[in-house]
């Protein structure tokens, strides 16, 4: 990579925003110290792309400033990218943009954000040339052991996943059949807390989130969910509920932070997580699906609970090896702390599709 100069280590500092840092958002340091090398490849880029978004906002003058948000799966790793199926994941996340463009962008046109860690070029034509919308790459290091924050114990994290990964190698993705590996858990990480301060999300107000490959759009979408979220003020959008498991340093963190910081959850939005006792209970908003308000996520309080959660060592251990905290898990507690029953809305009329097999094609048909 080219030399970064002091021009462009300036350009790079505002448009990630470690300049001119307001009451919204942590401080730089902690921050950095949780992201770690995450967002540290291809600055250059950085720069540029965050300066193409801020120009498509100035031409939608008083458009929403949303996106579409895709995490993408590594797609050239060899068996562990492709689990024994004909396709890699760049094919996958190109039928879902299609259908995409086929029944929703076709009314409500939208940007896509994809965060990757190793497409090509070719690839990633490959996924734009599925919609008209414009699309923005940003590349992300979720598995490297570099990007663990300095405040766990790489020792330990090992000990705990490297029976996922092939040969132990922590930056390949787990085997199939396998569970939670090392990558899975940083990716809960970055979803529970650090996407809303990523360099290219915290340039929109809204972003929706769907799976990056095995998921599809499968009829119209007769609505603009961001507008509809923008009108009533809601600031959480999911799609179901499902189950998983409890996790006690969940629990010991926010009772420790309610003491702490004298917070008081909307017992409509806490209920259906959590037992008679208070403790969680493992049922989650399903949130491979959802649709969020940045700033609300990005406000200092969030910070604060995340950080929280993510220094008790429950994103990256569990009572068993496979009972790691989900960013779902997190999320479910987390929103009865920070909104009302009125600003969380079930989008369930939503026809999306998830899972669907891998090699699926989409059939614009």
């Amino acid at each position: 990579m080219p030399k970064l100069h002091l021009r462009h280590m300036l350009q790079l500092f505002v448009a990630v925003g470690w300049a001119g840092v307001n009451q919204r958002v942590p401080r730089p340091d902690d921050f950095r110290e949780a992201a770690m090398g995450m967002f540290k490849t291809d600055e250059h880029d950085q720069v540029e792309t965050v300066s193409r978004i801020r120009r498509l906002h100035q031409r939608q003058e008083r458009g929403i400033r949303a996106c579409i948000f895709i995490l993408a799966f590594p797609v050239n790793c060899g068996i562990d990218c492709v689990r024994s199926n004909k396709h890699e994941q760049s094919w996958n996340v190109m039928h879902m943009l299609a259908s995409m463009e086929k029944y929703f962008f076709l009314r409500y046109r939208y940007p896509v954000v994809i965060y990757h860690e190793d497409y090509t070029n070719e690839q990633k034509q490959r996924v734009a040339n599925a919609t008209q919308s414009e699309v923005f790459w940003l590349k992300i290091s979720l598995a490297q052991p570099s990007s663990l924050p300095r405040y766990y114990d790489l020792a330990a994290v090992r000990n705990v996943t490297q029976a996922s990964h092939r040969f132990g190698d922590l930056r390949l993705p787990s085997m199939r059949g396998t569970y939670h590996g090392f990558g899975y858990r940083m990716m809960c990480r970055f979803f529970g807390g650090l996407i809303f301060h990523s360099p290219l999300v915290r340039e929109f107000e809204y972003y929706w989130r769907v799976d990056g490959g095995d998921s599809r759009l499968e009829g119209e979408v007769n609505y603009d969910l961001f507008a509809q979220m923008k009108h009533h003020d809601w600031r959480y959008g999911y799609r179901g509920i499902a189950s998983s498991s409890p996790s006690p340093r969940l629990d010991a963190t926010f009772a420790q932070l309610r003491a702490k910081l004298g917070l008081h959850p909307d017992p409509r939005l806490l209920r259906p997580f959590v037992r008679t006792s208070g403790a969680y209970n493992g049922q989650y908003y399903y949130n491979n699906f959802e649709v969020v308000h940045v700033p609300t996520f990005a406000s200092k309080l969030h910070w604060q609970l995340f950080s929280a959660v993510d220094h008790s060592g429950a994103f990256m251990f569990g009572q068993q090896k496979k009972q790691s905290l989900g960013d779902a898990d997190y999320r479910s507690v987390a929103v009865a702390y920070m909104l009302n029953a009125s600003q969380v809305h079930d989008f369930s009329s939503v026809p999306y599709l998830h899972p669907v097999p891998w090699d699926k094609p989409y059939s614009a048909d």
